[in-house]
């Protein structure tokens, strides 16, 4: 069983593979046996970021959708990701955003980045700006789709306010467990009434 994310046309499996550790914890091989382990379980959504992994997860993901040559097996979500402790300002403006657009195509080794994602809210940069370079982005072909993660509730109204298109805006990635909630009366009724995907 595949949900639909949003408004998008990907078809994502409720569970998804993070790849956070793939390339700091877990060294290539490992971590293809994962992805292979995985797609054999019906497993077909993968979330990374370019700096996960001291940076490597997304070219150890690329060299995997090479080697199996099932990139159309795999629905692929990156961010424009941040440090650790890494402040949020100017990082979400117009040239960051393309040249990490750029950067993770050739690690992935694909032509298009099914969703991309936004990793903290930035105040510094004009929300229009980083929008306008998104919504360029998809038009063009480099993203697919495109989201936000860790954005608090005025956040994410602030961007869909100030220039996120509908058409590619379509989810948003936020912490939920049993012990973080803060989401579930706020964020979760924003999304579900704009029909934004939840990633939780």
């Amino acid at each position: 069983m595949y949900n639909i994310l949003g408004q998008s046309d990907l078809r994502i499996s409720p569970i998804g593979i993070g790849g956070n550790l793939l390339g700091s914890c877990v060294e290539k091989n490992e971590a293809h046996e994962i992805l292979s382990k995985a797609q054999g379980l019906g497993i077909n959504f993968i979330d990374t970021a370019n700096v996960y992994g001291n940076k490597k997860s997304e070219s150890i993901i690329g060299d995997f959708l090479r080697k199996e040559q099932r990139r159309d097996k795999w629905v692929v979500a990156t961010k424009l990701g941040l440090q650790k402790g890494q402040s949020s300002d100017f990082t979400a403006n117009k040239k960051s955003i393309v040249e990490g657009v750029e950067n993770s195509l050739k690690k992935l080794q694909t032509d298009v980045i099914d969703l991309y994602q936004i990793h903290r809210f930035d105040s510094k940069t004009p929300p229009e700006e980083t929008f306008e370079t998104l919504n360029s982005l998809a038009e063009k072909g480099k993203i697919k789709y495109y989201g936000i993660c860790n954005f608090a509730t005025d956040q994410l109204k602030t961007a869909l306010n100030n220039g996120a298109n509908k058409n590619f805006f379509v989810s948003a990635q936020m912490g939920l467990n049993l012990f973080k909630r803060k989401h579930l009366p706020t964020t979760f009724p924003l999304c579900a009434h704009h029909n934004i995907g939840v990633l939780a």
